[in-house]
C-alpha cells in the first residue's frame, strides 16, 4: 500500500485579488470623513466664568442647568465666608437654575440671570437663614479656629 499526501493550497477565497488594498482604502476614506466631520462641529458653547459669594458660614454644593430641564451640571463646594470662580462652565442660556445643598439638605433652586452668575451671585441670606433655623453649626472661618485654639490667625501653608 502506499501513503499519497496531498498538499491543500488555499484558493484566493471568496474576495478577488487586490479586495483588500480596496477595503483598506474605504476604511481610510471614511476615518477620515468621521475625523474631519468631529473637528468642524462646533464644540458647545461655554460661559468663561461663574462666581458664587458665600458671605454665610455654612460650606455649600453648587449645580447649575437649564431652566425646566432636570440635569444638572455639579460645580463644586463654595466654602464659608469666601468666593469661588468656576471656570469654563457649559452655558445654560439666558437664564440658569442654580441648586444649593450643605451636607444631606437640599437648600431648592433658583433662577438667576447668566449676567448675574458670570459678575458675582451672592447666595442669598434666606439660604443661610434655613440652616440656622434646622440647627447646623456654623463652620469656623481660620482666623476665628485659630483664636479659639489659641494660636496664630495665618492658616498653614
Amino acid at each position: 500500500m502506499v501513503a499519497v499526501t496531498r498538499t491543500h493550497r488555499p484558493g484566493p477565497g471568496p474576495f478577488p485579488a487586490g479586495s483588500l488594498a480596496v477595503r483598506t482604502g474605504a476604511i481610510v476614506v471614511v476615518a477620515a470623513g468621521v475625523l474631519l466631520g468631529l473637528s468642524t462641529r462646533p464644540s458647545p458653547d461655554v460661559t468663561p466664568e461663574v462666581v458664587v459669594v458665600n458671605d454665610g458660614p455654612y460650606p455649600l454644593a453648587v449645580s447649575v442647568g437649564r431652566p425646566g430641564d432636570a440635569g444638572r451640571i455639579d460645580l463644586g463646594a463654595v466654602q464659608p465666608e469666601s468666593t469661588r470662580r468656576f471656570l469654563e462652565v457649559l452655558d445654560q442660556g439666558g437664564s440658569w437654575t442654580v441648586a444649593l445643598r450643605s451636607g444631606t439638605v437640599d437648600l431648592g433652586q433658583q433662577e438667576v440671570a447668566s449676567g448675574e452668575l458670570r459678575a458675582g451671585w451672592t447666595v442669598p441670606e434666606t439660604v443661610h437663614d434655613r440652616l440656622a433655623a434646622l440647627g447646623a453649626e456654623p463652620v469656623l472661618n481660620v482666623d476665628e479656629l485659630a483664636e479659639v485654639q489659641g494660636t496664630s490667625g495665618s492658616a498653614p501653608r
